[in-house]
């Protein structure tokens, strides 16, 4: 990757290009962060229930389970209530999938997983730059 590519990249998130870590594929990226986290075998990740097949992968490689919630017609992403029916103490993680570049309900979901001890991780993957 070169320089400039991260320099520019950092430039528009107001960062520095130290911060700026690149994959050449998402789901070895996500993998990264997912192992960054900690995550163990039978650890439960929190994810949409319409989403790429890298998504599961990425956990299941860790050993760990994907745990699909379902989505609202609407926005095509989950919601902090079905988020809340799927919490186990083996949850670790709950993905929040940016469907289609549209957010929906991050602060919501950001604060109760705080409120448990658990992590989040942001797929901002279709909006990038947004």
């Amino acid at each position: 990757m070169s320089n400039s590519y991260k320099n520019k990249i950092a430039e528009v998130l107001n960062t520095s290009s130290t911060n700026i870590f690149t994959y050449w594929k998402g789901r070895v990226g996500l993998y990264a962060i997912l192992k960054a986290f900690g995550v163990k075998e039978n650890e439960e990740i929190i994810i949409p229930s319409f989403t790429c097949v890298v998504v599961p992968n990425a956990i299941i490689y860790l050993k760990a389970k994907p745990v699909y919630v379902d989505i609202d017609k609407d926005t095509y992403n989950t919601t902090l209530e079905n988020i809340k029916q799927a919490i186990t103490p083996k949850t670790k993680c709950i993905l929040i999938q940016n469907t289609f570049g549209l957010s929906s309900e991050v602060e919501e979901i950001i604060d109760f997983a705080k409120e448990h001890n658990i992590l989040t991780i942001e797929d901002c993957t279709h909006g990038f730059g947004g």
